[in-house]
């Protein structure tokens, strides 16, 4: 028996409009269950701290502060929001002065 070419059209429409939703609920469980993230050794996505709901200005001010010294000896900041590196800065250090005058001094 011949399939009327309609009832044919709407079977193959369905069967698109299925896998179709198969392949969308199966991306939005991956989204979910945070496996679309990449993970930190397949390298990070970059955007910018407003795209994530941070102030860059205050990450700016910060950055600068750990820069100029204040808060001593730090080595590197990051800041890491929604999957994605928004902000990322070392900060070089002469730790091979810094250890020699504290060395020299008696009683450290």
């Amino acid at each position: 028996m011949k399939m009327p070419a309609r009832l044919f059209m709407i079977s193959v429409c369905l069967a698109v409009i299925s896998q179709t939703g198969v392949a969308q609920a199966q991306s939005d469980s991956a989204v979910r269950n945070g496996s679309a993230v990449p993970s930190p050794t397949r390298g990070w996505i970059k955007d910018r701290p407003e795209a994530v709901g941070l102030d860059g200005k205050v990450l700016a001010a910060f950055d600068a502060d750990l820069a100029s010294g204040k808060y001593s000896l730090v080595d590197s900041f990051a800041v890491y929001r929604c999957g994605k590196m928004v902000f990322e800065q070392t900060y070089p250090h002469d730790y091979t002065h810094i250890y020699a005058k504290e060395a020299s001094e008696r009683g450290r």
